[in-house]
């Protein structure tokens, strides 16, 4: 799923969204947000798993309507679980880029494909330590 960076937005603060537009410099609106299908990824899953994993991406798209951010964290977990999500998707291919925190290492983010998040990693934080992340590529 691709969003913009909501200045000071936690996932269980909630926003007041106040426009009509689904753009604004002041935010004061709901931004876009994108989530993007794998035909590949379709093909690899049985309709039961394609289905939950829809949903698991729906849950970004309410949290991130909701609050202007959104993570894998309690919070998720708890709606996943409401609406029959999965909290964590199957990976249907390895990833060519694993992003992870510069503080404690851990693995964070992966990405099929080069993007901005690949290209300015350390100009990201880390949701575990706020520190910046380092980008690994697969080795083919």
């Amino acid at each position: 799923m691709k969003t913009p960076n909501v200045e000071g937005a936690t996932v269980g603060e909630p926003r007041e969204w106040t426009g009509a537009s689904s753009q604004s410099a002041e935010l004061d609106i709901a931004p876009t947000c994108t989530m993007s299908l794998s035909w590949r990824a379709f093909e690899s899953f049985d309709r039961g798993e394609w289905t939950a994993t829809l949903r698991h991406e729906l849950v970004h798209v309410e949290q991130f309507q909701a609050f202007g951010a959104t993570d894998h964290g309690p919070a998720f977990k708890r709606r996943a679980e409401a609406v029959d999500a999965l909290v964590r998707v199957r990976r249907f291919a390895e990833p060519k880029y694993t992003l992870t925190c510069e503080a404690c290492g851990a693995d964070v983010a992966y990405r099929y494909r080069e993007c901005k998040l690949v290209r300015e990693s350390s100009a990201y934080r880390s949701a575990c330590c706020e520190a910046p992340l380092n980008c690994r590529t697969r080795q083919e």
